[in-house]
């Protein structure tokens, strides 16, 4: 799937989001390696080893990948996979989300979480899926305007260096209902 727009911030910044080739692997693997360092919001952290170009060639292959321009700089990504290829599953999708912190509270999250659904739908998904963790409110704010209603809770569900734990939260959308 090709995807290429530009979209308005309300900031008044004109941003591009498109979907990642090939020769964006070296962008995608710094922006991954600062981004997964900014908060402990991800599966993905600071005790992991970095993300390499065969990480991002992954990501870039196997799911649909759309990454946000602003100046020409990688600044955010969406990204939408099935979940399962087996006839029961295939209806569902999962979606996973990331802005860097500089550019949060622009409307890039709420741009991408639009565009997101609209291809899903197109695409025939019948249910998105995510995890999010407990303590990121503002995601789950973000969640809620979307349509997505909280299915449960996975009991420690993330564990960071400190032994802390921490619960994710597992949403659903219905679409196509």
């Amino acid at each position: 799937m090709k995807y290429n727009k530009k979209f308005i911030l309300k900031t008044g910044e004109e941003i591009t989001v498109r979907s990642a080739t090939e020769k964006d692997l070296d962008n995608i693997k710094d922006y991954c390696n600062i981004l997964f360092k900014q908060t402990d919001n991800f599966t993905r952290g600071k005790e992991d080893e970095p993300v390499g170009i065969e990480n991002c060639k992954k990501y870039i292959t196997n799911q649909i990948f759309l990454i946000v321009e602003l100046n020409k700089q990688l600044i955010a990504h969406i990204n939408l996979s099935q979940k399962s290829y087996l006839n029961r599953m295939k209806h569902r999708c999962e979606i996973g989300i990331g802005v860097l912190m500089e550019h949060w509270h622009k409307g890039i999250a709420n741009v991408l979480m639009n565009e997101i659904v609209k291809i899903a739908t197109e695409i025939g998904y019948e249910q998105m899926e995510l995890v999010v963790i407990k303590s990121n409110k503002n995601a789950i704010k973000l969640y809620n305007k979307f349509g997505f209603k909280k299915q449960g809770v996975f009991k420690n569900s993330f564990k960071y260096v400190n032994d802390n734990y921490v619960d994710g939260i597992c949403m659903i959308k219905m679409l196509n209902k």
